[in-house]
């Protein structure tokens, strides 16, 4: 017989963030895109050095002078920018900016992951209140159908009165089933984050919603606005990316300027291999652009190893018309400039009155279960005193069914308020770019392990 695979110990939200955080293949490509960048700097660094290029060359020609002038030819070459208007520089900037942009995508990204991890997290936690709700509803309809039907057969109560118990029965067990769906289904998108086949899910560790605290909102809203303008990363996005526009602006701007490279040879030739005389070459490469078109001038030096021969060449070259982009290029810089400090200037304005608002959202959410709870602590004591009067014939069954009904609303209402809560304090902080439980606006619980696998393991549902 095959074994069952092992199935380890229920999952905290720490836990299964981790589990989704690793085999994100978002957040993977994220990390292969931040180390593309990081190449695409060390490229524009290495541009600064010179290039060095070996050529071999074996050939049949008759000259009237000592150097290059042999059989074969082995020659190594050196070329080194020394001027170009401090383009390369400024592209190297761009570049650098760039491998910080990614990196920042890279950890906003952690925390939508993580965020939307908490929230598949308390949505099947919210489904497990439900049905631990609709269970505990369906226990006292059983009892009162049990009592129903002793008082119906002694002839206590009527028997649409019966009827009317055996109808509310019937409802709580359909309560059941679409609890039961709503859980499952919850429990199918959980397993989808984390990768974890159903076999092997563990299930997760319930919070303890009744002993979780949320505490006040101690930082003040100018503070908080000032907080959210300093760490948002949309505000670092965008200051980074004015940076990078700026540069490239200036990139466009400056393309007319001279770019000048020192070039040097050193090379062997000779009749026979491997080569014996030696030679050297220094030069001087100048490059203009403007109207459209581009400029080359080459001046060089060149002399044989033993000093017999010596060279001086010079050339040029007109490409007329090859660069009729360079308006656009400056055209479309500009436009990319001022965009960017739009962005910038509109994210910094509305970021202040946003971090406001959700602070003041905060203190009404829980003032408002605050409210919730106390509603819910007199309604369980009204519902005794309820249950007194209608063993005492005192309470009608329509009205106790009510009673029960406001009852068992108040409790799914506290527990929702509870969990809602939570998901706004997750989507508070990544709203204003703050890491996880940076305001400590929330202490979470879990309630003893014995406890929560009590309530997932009734019914079998996970």
């Amino acid at each position: 017989m095959a074994s069952e695979p092992a199935i380890g110990p229920a999952l905290t939200l720490q836990e299964v963030e981790t589990l989704v955080l690793k085999r994100s293949m978002k957040l993977k490509d994220a990390a292969i895109q931040h180390r593309i960048a990081e190449e695409k700097e060390a490229i524009q660094f290495r541009k600064l050095f010179p290039s060095l290029s070996i050529s071999y060359r074996q050939n049949r020609t008759v000259a009237r002078r000592n150097f290059d002038n042999g059989r074969y030819s082995v020659q190594v070459k050196l070329s080194q920018p020394i001027y170009d208007g401090g383009r390369s520089s400024l592209r190297r900037k761009v570049a650098r900016i760039q491998t910080r942009i990614s990196r920042d995508r890279k950890l906003l990204l952690r925390r939508k992951i993580a965020h939307r991890t908490r929230k598949a997290y308390l949505a099947l936690q919210r489904a497990l209140a439900k049905l631990s709700l609709a269970r505990s509803r369906r226990k006292r309809s059983e009892k009162m159908l049990e009592s129903a039907k002793l008082e119906h057969r002694n002839g206590l109560i009527t028997r649409l009165d019966f009827l009317e118990i055996q109808n509310q029965h019937r409802r709580s067990l359909q309560r059941i089933d679409a609890a039961k769906r709503s859980t499952e289904q919850a429990q199918k998108q959980l397993m989808l984050l984390t990768g974890l086949p159903e076999q092997t899910f563990p299930g997760i560790r319930l919070l303890d919603m009744r002993n979780t605290e949320f505490r006040a909102l101690e930082i003040s809203p100018d503070r908080l606005a000032r907080l959210t303008l300093q760490n948002h990363p949309g505000i670092l996005r965008l200051r980074r990316e004015l940076y990078r526009a700026r540069q490239n602006h200036m990139t466009a701007k400056q393309y007319y300027l001279p770019t000048v490279s020192l070039t040097a040879r050193y090379g062997k030739t000779g009749e026979r291999w491997p080569p014996g005389q030696s030679e050297w070459g220094l030069g001087l490469n100048i490059t203009f652009r403007g109207l459209q078109s581009t400029l080359s001038q080459n001046v060089g030096l060149d002399e044989s190893g033993n000093g017999a021969s010596r060279g001086v060449s010079s050339g040029g070259q007109l490409q007329v018309l090859n660069d009729t982009g360079a308006d656009i290029r400056q055209l479309n810089a500009t436009s990319s400039l001022l965009k960017a400090r739009r962005s910038l200037q509109d994210l910094k304005k509305s970021l202040p009155l946003k971090a406001k608002n959700l602070a003041r959202e905060y203190r009404n959410r829980r003032l408002e279960l605050k409210i919730t709870e106390q509603s819910y602590r007199i309604q369980k004591k009204r519902f005794k005193i309820d249950v007194l009067r209608y063993r005492k014939g005192q309470l009608s069954l329509e009205e106790y069914n009510e009673e029960e009904q406001r009852l068992h609303q108040a409790s799914l209402s506290r527990i929702q308020q509870r969990l809602q809560l939570l998901e706004f304090i997750s989507r508070m902080e990544l709203d204003l770019g703050l890491s996880h439980d940076d305001l400590e606006l929330v202490r979470m619980r879990y309630l003893p392990l014995y406890d929560s696998n009590s309530i997932l393991n009734e019914g079998e549902i996970i």
